[in-house]
């Protein structure tokens, strides 16, 4: 039976690199923008991670993180800020978001700041995971890959599911998995999967 253990995270008081200072600037500008946005136009279910928290929570992350290369995918990934963070630090950024205006903004977000990522249209939270047997397939997301493919998963954990997903993580990803749950403000919580 697997299960979680919770990682020791202490986040420093340490400041980005320039480049990473850049990006957190530009994707803030970004998300401030499109949560300005009105009528038709507004997406309401977009919260973004503070990016020099999200920073320093990958910084901290990285000393536990076994496989290298690593591969890292942010579910709900927004303006695509940690997948892109996650890619300037070396590992291979991947996110999946289910809103398409935000793909888009998250996709030039990465290009105007020289980042290799990609985004993908799609939902990290299929009626599968919630249910209590493995199905048969591997939550694939028709993307080439499944959800659990990953050697980090980050995700914005939102009160109302943050204990269900997290629960569901700790049941069908592989072990040796890091799943990574920002809880908004400083609270970051990380865990392997044994």
């Amino acid at each position: 039976m697997r299960r979680l253990e919770p990682l020791h995270i202490v986040l420093s008081e340490n400041k980005p690199p320039q480049k990473h200072a850049r990006l957190i600037q530009n994707a803030t500008l970004t998300s401030d923008r499109i949560q300005s946005l009105k009528g038709s136009e507004r997406i309401p279910s977009l919260v973004t991670s503070n990016g020099l928290i999200a920073w320093r929570f990958l910084q901290a992350v990285e000393s536990h993180v076994r496989s290298k290369p690593t591969r890292f995918c942010e579910w709900g990934s927004g303006v695509g800020i940690v997948t892109s963070l996650a890619a300037l630090q070396g590992w291979i950024g991947c996110g999946i978001e289910i809103e398409p205006k935000l793909v888009k903004e998250a996709t030039k977000l990465a290009r105007d700041n020289e980042v290799d990522v990609t985004f993908h249209q799609g939902s990290y939270k299929p009626d599968a995971l919630f249910e209590q047997t493995r199905p048969d397939d591997d939550f694939d997301t028709g993307h080439g890959f499944g959800l659990f493919d990953f050697d980090v998963i980050y995700m914005y954990a939102w009160p109302a599911e943050s204990a269900t997903v997290t629960e569901a993580v700790g049941r069908f990803a592989h072990p040796g998995t890091i799943f990574m749950r920002y809880g908004g403000g400083v609270t970051c919580d990380a865990f392997r999967v044994v």
